[in-house]
């Protein structure tokens, strides 16, 4: 699937207004938020992570963007598969490796992105 940029935004939140896009379009509304209002007591790394809420699906969406997989992020997204969230992380096509292998056991999917001309492309869903 690829997603047009908008181009007033920048990195990350081109990724998340895609990604909103997206699910407007199949008519499921979305929340924009950080980690920090999902999760209780976030490690300091992770609690600025955006996220996108898709309350109707049960689905949250985490940009993982320049951060490295940590402990911090393991136990977040633990909490919010026990919590009843589907989880999603989003990486940056090149960062699939070691996405995988952070996160090898982890209660959640992997989808990749990529910039390609004036889109954001998404690859499909994978389990770490």
């Amino acid at each position: 699937m690829a997603i047009a940029i908008d181009a007033r935004l920048e990195g990350e939140q081109q990724v998340l207004a895609a990604i909103g896009r997206a699910y407007v379009a199949s008519h499921s509304p979305v929340v924009e938020a950080r980690l920090s209002a999902v999760v209780v007591d976030p490690a300091p790394e992770i609690g600025n992570m955006p996220v996108v809420m898709v309350a109707t699906r049960s689905t949250i969406e985490i940009v993982l963007g320049d951060a490295e997989v940590s402990a911090g992020l393991i136990s977040a997204v633990a909490e919010l598969a026990v919590g009843g969230w589907e989880v999603v992380i989003l990486i940056e096509g090149h960062r699939s490796g070691d996405a995988h292998r952070g996160l090898r056991g982890t209660p959640c999917v992997l989808q990749q992105w990529w910039r390609e001309e004036a889109e954001i492309c998404f690859g499909g869903f994978e389990t770490p």
